[in-house]
């Protein structure tokens, strides 16, 4: 297969202007994590795939609190173009012990607590 390398150029533009995360140098994609360092959920390790994570015991849930007093929606973890947000639901989460009263960006490696539950938002290769 032989490519013209006016084409190639022309391709490239376009995969870049529609935004398609294509690695050409070969590195890994960071996918953001949440890890139970200790408190009652339905697993032990979450990856955020979804625009909107919702941290709670309501069924819609992805982070499953477990316990009778739980709140429905403890807090929820938005993400955004320049990253992801957590902002308070039923409760006022705490990362990295300092309380959240509205949407406060996450950086690698933060400790989220709510609701009795302490988290590790990470991003792994």
């Amino acid at each position: 297969m032989v490519l013209d390398t006016k084409e190639r150029r022309k391709m490239l533009q376009q995969a870049a202007a529609m935004g398609e995360s294509m690695q050409f140098a070969g590195a890994r994609m960071k996918v953001p994590t949440l890890v139970v360092l200790n408190g009652k959920t339905d697993q032990k390790e979450y990856v955020l795939t979804n625009k909107l994570t919702v941290i709670g015991k309501s069924a819609m849930a992805t982070v499953r609190l477990k316990g009778w007093f739980k709140p429905h929606m403890a807090a929820q973890i938005n993400q955004r173009d320049d990253g992801y947000y957590i902002g308070p639901g039923d409760k006022v989460p705490k990362v990295n012990g300092t309380p959240v009263s509205g949407p406060m960006r996450l950086n690698d490696g933060d400790l989220v607590e709510v609701s009795g539950v302490r988290l590790n938002f990470i991003f792994r290769e």
